[in-house]
């Protein structure tokens, strides 16, 4: 149990406290072991309190203010203290609160959330040039390359969701004629306070995606961006300053555990990191009842078969493997390449990649470093390892720069971890296959593991057959990697740890769900159906249920066409009368 708690103490709390005692002993006696003294470890202790204490009063007052914010039928919503200096129970007798007032509250006008996402472009508009500078001293690539794959999706996502989402709050939905002329519709609602976790992995996009969603949808985001991005939440807490409503959402910029973080009281958590971080998310707020959506990053293989044209396939997958080195949820992590054309593939690969690069892609402004030294040492290992494979192009590793260029690695052994491990970095297996069973017998064992398979072929059938053997995987025909370039597209993950999707109106469905309305005139079916129910009714019955399939609409729609052919009939006979 938290130290904030003051609930009164029970055998088990206790036990917990004993648990923690002799914890803190262990810890003091290895850190006085390293030349550290007691008291600064109780500083460290307190200000990880304080700070814990500091986001429950920081959720709680979101929360009123998003319940206020939501126009309730409630004529009158009780006041509750300030909870700054509020104990961690009493966040529960306020949620209880807001439990019983949620059920009562009717649509949500788009004013404010139409203002948010204005408001939020319009600071990341003025951060550009932070921004821009992060990810060159991350990356090492030039601030149009950053422009063009990351801070122009945001700012089209929002373009994009200022425009439309007032057709997204509400969906009709057809009646059948036995309705007679019934209206049905959905609407859809905000959670209420969400958790979105960014990923090292685009993290731009990551955390600002879900969270224009989540704001569309009436939410108000809550962002913990993993500590591995360093400098660039502290860009992001300035910018939201700026012009955003400090009472709608809020920045988490200091490391805190999931077990912690999760006990506040979330209404929805979307987690985009990685996978065994994401189950421990999906398993806490399972325990608590939390609705939760998790875009794991799985496998992403590409493959080319014998009819393509090189020259038109290359350059994709040049873009798609190697744009920020590699380090995207979309990139490749094998490719397959018909044995007909395998040496002709690798040979214009290389040309592609020094057309793209140069002869030393150190040098180039859009050649991206690898984000931190973790990852650089688990890329070097991977490179280390005896795959059986051959080095296709030149080695090139810069560990003072953390820097390694293009890797093309072909036919490494099937157990080989090139073979098996996501890469996430400039490292490309190549694989040459015979036929497609060559390629089933490796990959359908993982094929729940498999994210997105980008298929080239100038025969349609072919695809066909990928497209209905891998069930949990995107299939892309011809195409790689242009997933947050299309907004109609529903984007995300798939496979056993990966819910729901981003893109438009698919993060709004995401980030809301829906009730229905049915307003019903005179309901023929009903009145049959109320007892007693004779031979007469029942045959009655059965004449109605035929008009179950018929649509109010489609009967709408064929009265006024109706309508406007008798209209048009009687103009013709005035007209030539």
């Amino acid at each position: 149990m938290s130290d904030l708690t003051k609930a009164p103490k029970t055998p088990s709390h206790k036990a917990d406290e004993e648990n923690q005692k002799s914890n803190l002993e262990a810890m003091l006696g290895a850190r006085h072991l390293a030349h550290e003294t007691p008291s600064e470890i109780l500083i460290d202790a307190a200000a990880e309190s304080q700070y814990a204490e500091e986001l429950a009063g920081k959720i709680a007052s979101m929360r009123q203010n998003f319940i206020l914010n939501q126009r309730l039928s409630k004529p009158h919503i009780p006041k509750t203290p300030n909870t700054a200096d509020t104990p961690i129970e009493f966040l529960y007798d306020k949620f209880t609160l807001f439990e019983k007032v949620l059920f009562g509250k009717v649509h949500i006008p788009d004013d404010w959330r139409k203002q948010e996402l204005n408001n939020l472009k319009r600071s990341l508009l003025e951060s550009k040039t932070d921004i821009l500078n992060y990810f060159e001293e991350v990356y090492g690539r030039s601030h149009e390359t950053s422009i063009a794959n990351d801070f122009n999706v945001i700012i089209d996502e929002l373009d994009y969701t200022i425009a439309n989402m007032n057709s997204w709050v509400q969906e009709k939905h057809d009646a059948p004629l036995t309705f007679k002329n019934a209206s049905v519709y959905s609407l859809r609602e905000p959670y209420g306070i969400v958790l979105i976790i960014g990923s090292w992995q685009n993290p731009l996009i990551s955390l600002l995606k879900p969270t224009i969603s989540a704001i569309a949808s009436g939410n108000y985001p809550v962002l913990y961006p993993t500590p591995r991005v360093g400098k660039l939440t502290q860009i992001l807490t300035a910018a939201f300053k700026k012009h955003l409503d400090p009472k709608k959402h809020s920045v988490i910029e200091t490391e805190i555990g999931v077990e912690e973080l999760l006990k506040q009281k979330f209404n929805f958590v979307y987690c985009s990191a990685e996978l065994e971080y994401c189950k421990k998310v999906a398993r806490l707020a399972g325990d608590r009842y939390i609705p939760f959506a998790t875009d794991v990053t799985g496998v992403n293989i590409a493959i080319i078969d014998e009819t393509v044209d090189l020259n038109s396939v290359i350059p994709q997958l040049v873009y798609a493997k190697f744009t920020n080195a590699g380090q995207t949820p979309f990139a490749p992590d094998v490719v397959y390449v018909s044995e007909h054309i395998y040496q002709d593939f690798i040979f214009k690969l290389r040309i592609w990649l020094n057309s793209a690069y140069g002869e030393n892609p150190f040098k180039s402004k859009d050649f991206s470093r690898i984000f931190d030294d973790n990852q650089f040492k688990l890329l070097k290992t991977l490179l280390n390892e005896q795959s059986g494979g051959l080095w296709e192009s030149t080695k090139l590793i810069d560990e003072t720069n953390r820097l390694i260029g293009p890797a093309i690695i072909s036919n490494a052994k099937k157990e080989s971890k090139l073979r098996t491990s996501i890469i996430r970095g400039p490292i490309m297996p190549v694989v040459a296959f015979s036929s497609l069973e060559d390629i089933n017998n490796v990959e359908y064992e993982r094929k729940n593991e498999i994210n997105n398979i980008y298929y080239f072929t100038s025969k349609p059938e072919r695809g066909t057959n990928i497209i209905g053997l891998y069930k949990n995987s995107n299939v892309y025909l011809n195409d790689a990697a242009t997933q947050y370039h299309n907004l109609f597209l529903a984007t995300g993950s798939n496979g056993d740890y990966s819910y729901y999707k981003l893109n438009g109106q698919h993060g709004f469905k995401t980030f809301s769900y829906a009730r229905t309305v049915q307003e019903t005139g005179d309901l023929l079916l009903t009145k049959k159906l109320l007892p007693p129910i004779s031979n007469e009714k029942y045959n009655q019955i059965k004449m109605l249920k035929l008009l179950e399939k018929v649509k109010v609409r489609h009967v709408k729609l064929g009265l006024l066409g109706a309508g406007v052919f008798v209209a048009y009939k009687e103009l013709f006979k005035k007209k030539h009368a």
